[in-house]
């Protein structure tokens, strides 16, 4: 069974600065919803999605469609 993230109000402490990103418009409104549900701001909540998959991410890499070319 997948582990939930829980959502919880933070503190508003300094931060190292921000950056764009971009989502697909349905992401975007997804977590808009998230936020009028909470009240959590939608950078902070970005964060802590970000950080959550951060720490439970596993990456595989496929060789199956790579191109093996002779010398």
């Amino acid at each position: 069974m997948t582990e939930k993230l829980v959502l919880r109000k933070q503190h508003l402490n300094g931060n190292n600065g921000t950056k764009p990103i971009f989502v697909d418009v349905s992401i975007l409104d997804s977590i808009r919803e998230i936020k009028e549900e909470t009240g959590i701001p939608m950078r902070r909540m970005v964060e802590q999605f970000l950080c959550y998959a951060m720490k439970n991410v596993q990456t595989f890499v496929s060789y199956k469609n790579i191109r093996s070319e002779k010398l």
